[in-house]
């Protein structure tokens, strides 16, 4: 999880989603740990709870868990 916030509050993140959405008429803010750590302490309490479960008719299919 530590390397997922330091990941998350880099700078170079998110000057590229900024770059990246410019059909945005407003900036994405740049989160700080000060703000992420508690989300994050947070979820680590959820983790293994399945988030996104899909299946198409052919059988292939996605889950995503915490």
């Amino acid at each position: 999880m530590h390397l997922l916030s330091l990941v998350l509050c880099s700078k170079w993140l998110w000057r590229a989603i900024n770059k990246g959405t410019k059909n945005i008429t407003f900036p994405i803010p740049l989160l700080d740990k000060q703000t992420l750590q508690p989300v994050l302490s947070e979820l680590k309490k959820y983790k293994g709870v399945t988030i996104v479960d899909i299946e198409d008719k052919d059988g292939n299919g996605v889950v995503i868990r915490l």
